[in-house]
């Protein structure tokens, strides 16, 4: 195999995307699974998770954790010539940093993408090497352009709880005083592979209008946007309709959050990435 694209759970995607997508067989791709405890019971965020059944658990759980894919998972999917692995932020999990040291184990093309988000903003990078490969651009050539396409990349999130990203220290103290005040409601942004607050809201509405605002501003136009739900789609449907009105994205996807993405979300989240 020439090429192979690698990319943990945390994209939300199934193992069948290429070919169900580009009907492609000729490029790689393998996603590696996150592993979720719950008060001992685990659940592999693989392409047969079911979000509700796990939610369900964590809700009455005493403890849980996530555990991110190991140096042996990463360097057994890298069996192409020139393998291209994308991570969530290296700032919110290990991920990375097992990655990295796959690569390092061996003696192979494998280049590591720190998305700096999660969720659609792999999806999009993901989308982006199939279309640089199908280009014939060369390793470096590929290298160079990934990574300025990823800084081009905005994902804002607005979450109806922020449980797990406090209990886990995923946000700084000061923002997890403001998320957790019962008056304000965050749109949270990825900065630099961080998270950070855009703008304090008063309702979720005003979270979701501050989105279409900004994009209606800016006036620019995009190939893609990824909306991502935690179980209740039906506010991921109206935001849809309402970027579609803009006329600023050619093709817009609504996902349901698999496993790691709705155990930080957790319910009624919704992330949109651009």
């Amino acid at each position: 195999m020439q090429y192979k694209i690698i990319v943990d759970s945390a994209c939300d995607l199934k193992n069948n995307y290429l070919k169900e997508t580009y009907n492609e067989d000729e490029i790689g791709f393998a996603i590696i699974p996150f592993i979720i405890d719950v008060d001992g019971k685990e659940f592999v965020d693989d392409d047969e998770i079911d979000t509700k059944i796990l939610l369900e658990h964590l809700n009455k759980s005493k403890k849980s954790r996530s555990s991110c894919p190991s140096t042996l998972d990463f360097e057994k999917a890298m069996d192409a010539k020139y393998n291209f692995v994308i991570t969530i932020s290296s700032k919110l999990s290990g991920s990375y940093n097992s990655a990295n040291a796959a690569k390092n184990a061996q003696d192979k093309y494998s280049f590591i993408i720190d998305s700096k988000g999660t969720a659609g903003m792999e999806e999009l990078l993901v989308d982006k090497l199939y279309q640089l490969i199908k280009e014939k651009k060369t390793y470096e050539e590929i290298k160079k352009d990934i990574l300025t396409y990823r800084d081009s990349l905005t994902l804002y999130f607005t979450l109806a709880k922020y449980d797990n990203l406090v209990k886990t220290g995923r946000i700084n103290r000061l923002l997890a005083k403001i998320v957790t005040l019962a008056r304000i409601k965050a749109l949270c942004k990825a900065n630099d592979g961080e998270i950070a607050i855009a703008k304090k809201c008063l309702t979720y509405n005003q979270c979701l209008k501050t989105i279409v605002n900004n994009l209606k501003e800016n006036k620019r136009k995009y190939p893609k946007c990824i909306i991502t739900y935690c179980l209740e789609d039906k506010v991921a449907k109206e935001l849809k309709e309402q970027l579609e009105s803009l006329n600023v994205f050619e093709k817009i996807i609504i996902r349901n959050a698999k496993g790691l993405d709705a155990f930080y979300a957790l319910e009624n989240s919704l992330i949109v990435v651009f």
